[in-house]
């Protein structure tokens, strides 16, 4: 299992990022390779979870479990969603995780100790860095597919979970 940092939390903001957690703990392997953040904070702000292998660099993700159902209005920047009888303008989630990606590459170009000081990549991460989405039930992402969700959006799909409590 991987490290995950903080090793316990108490209570999650959605059942979706428990969900996320709990997969990347179990599947994450072998456990020395992998570190997993729970809501770090980055600049003043908290992506959901950043994952680091030094095989793969940083992987920020941001989780998302809305129901298709919730989901009133879609573009590149924003959606409109119905929440629990109150319609709710939310930032487009791609967009959300690429802010939290920049946060990042700030925080690392401003350290210095992972920016690149070899004349071919000079000034950029020494690592990959990059942002996903993650959508835990993969029938809701079939969905998003049929309905021209994903391309109108310009989403890209980390991988999908459908972990179910024991």
């Amino acid at each position: 299992m991987a490290t995950m940092i903080p090793d316990s939390v108490k209570q999650f903001t959605t059942d979706g990022e428990w969900q996320t957690y709990r997969f990347l703990e179990a599947v994450a392997k072998p456990d020395a390779r992998f570190l997993c953040w729970y809501l770090p904070e980055v600049r003043r702000r908290e992506p959901d979870i950043i994952l680091y292998s030094r095989q793969n660099g940083l992987i920020i993700l941001e989780v998302k479990d809305w129901n298709l159902n919730q989901i009133r209005e879609a573009n590149p920047q924003h959606f409109v969603l119905d929440m629990g009888g109150k319609t709710e303008k939310r930032k487009n989630q791609l967009k959300q995780a690429r802010d939290y990606l920049n946060g990042v590459l700030d925080k690392i170009k401003g350290d210095g100790w992972l920016v690149s000081r070899d004349p071919t990549h000079h000034g950029n991460p020494k690592l990959p860095i990059d942002c996903d989405v993650v959508f835990l039930d993969e029938l809701q992402y079939h969905l998003f597919l049929l309905n021209g969700i994903e391309s109108r959006l310009h989403l890209t799909i980390f991988y999908k979970c459908n972990i179910f409590r024991s």
